[in-house]
């Protein structure tokens, strides 16, 4: 474990609150490396609100997945004009001997007031669900400060 490196929690509520703390700069990374030269700039700019009240779904019980409900909020700037947007996630995450890993991602974006969200997509493959296994990876690595 590196020089003040933190050791990466086993019980779910602290695991979630460190990744929430690291996870905009994660997704920003990951938003850089999938993004086109020149593309507008999109940034994370806060994550939290973790609910670990599961859904009700078949997916809970037989696999051993653990549930967390959490919230992004986002700023895209159009030349002069900021648009921002905030984000709804459902992160599926399981135990292994190896530490958490991610299960699934499913997220679903407000479109603003009086809008429905966006139906839910997985988003486990994109910069989402990428951030946040990178993240479990420096997490069970040690290499969290």
């Amino acid at each position: 474990m590196a020089t003040g490196a933190v050791a990466c929690p086993q019980d779910l509520p602290s695991l979630i609150d460190q990744l929430l703390r690291d996870l905009p700069s994660y997704a920003n990374r990951a938003f850089r490396r999938s993004q086109p030269p020149g593309a507008n700039g999109y940034y994370v700019i806060l994550a939290g609100n973790p609910d670990f009240t599961p859904i009700t779904t078949d997916l809970a019980g037989p696999t051993n997945l653990q549930q967390v409900f959490f919230t992004t909020l986002s700023r895209q700037y159009y030349g002069q004009r900021i648009v921002e947007q905030q984000e709804f996630h459902r992160l599926f995450l399981t135990q292994t001997s190896q530490g958490w890993r991610l299960a699934m991602l499913f997220s679903t974006t407000s479109l603003g007031p009086g809008q429905p969200p966006t139906p839910p997509r997985e988003t486990s493959n994109q910069a989402f669900g990428q951030a946040i296994t990178l993240w479990l990876r420096d997490c069970q690595a040690g290499s969290l400060r």
